[in-house]
């Protein structure tokens, strides 16, 4: 399986989320993907809930780079890719 980084965005400091291997705190914001086993858990300051936000990239959402497959988006994608399993 492979381990992904979500970077979650609060104000202007960005830093990466947890992922699988880490511990979550039950209190914490969270998003459920079901093509993910796992939630993606907000790690920032809970000083103001509405701010807590999770980006995610292209990669994570688009099912043709899930399955390691050029998409043809060109704003993201480059033209010829080299794929890095992790």
């Amino acid at each position: 399986m492979r381990e992904i980084s979500i970077t979650a965005v609060s104000g202007s400091s960005a830093k990466p989320a947890k992922t699988r291997s880490q511990p979550s705190e039950i209190n914490k914001p969270s998003l459920f993907m079901p093509s993910l086993p796992f939630a993606i858990v907000y790690e920032g300051q809970d000083k103001n809930p509405e701010m807590c936000r999770v980006l995610l990239t292209h990669e994570i959402m688009c099912s043709r780079c899930c399955d390691k497959k050029s998409c043809g988006n060109r704003n993201e994608t480059p033209s010829d890719p080299v794929i890095i399993d992790r």
